[in-house]
């Protein structure tokens, strides 16, 4: 059976990793600056790196086939992304 959980209730499935990532951003880790409505990566692309939003908001979404956007979420500072190269997955 299939529940439907509100975000909130969620575990924080990768809360060491934000930890950790958070605390390596004094460290000599690249940086990346986006214009706004830069994509930072596409869904069927190789995934190869895992993100942490320092500051500012990322929208999460997908485009249907009439190429109109559908927004998953929208993300703020401190929010990790691109976890599928943790769980061992090729593309995003």
């Amino acid at each position: 059976m299939r529940e439907n959980v509100k975000k909130e209730d969620n575990v924080e499935l990768f809360h060491e990793v934000r930890a950790a990532l958070m605390q390596e951003q004094n460290r000599e880790v690249p940086e990346r600056l986006l214009e706004k409505g830069e994509c930072v990566y596409e869904q069927g692309k190789p995934a190869e790196r895992i993100y942490l939003l320092l500051e500012g908001r990322i929208k999460i979404g997908s485009r249907s086939s009439e190429t109109r956007e559908i927004i998953k979420d929208i993300l703020k500072p401190g929010a990790v992304f691109g976890e599928e190269v943790l769980a061992g997955l090729d593309h995003y």
